[in-house]
């Protein structure tokens, strides 16, 4: 899962931007 990575690595940034709220919410 995304949530693996760190918040500040600009990939994780791209998948917070392109998920859904609700994938963004699973991650963190």
């Amino acid at each position: 899962l995304p949530g693996a990575h760190a918040e500040d690595c600009p990939v994780h940034a791209q998948l917070l931007k392109l998920a859904p709220p609700w994938v963004q919410t699973a991650g963190r």
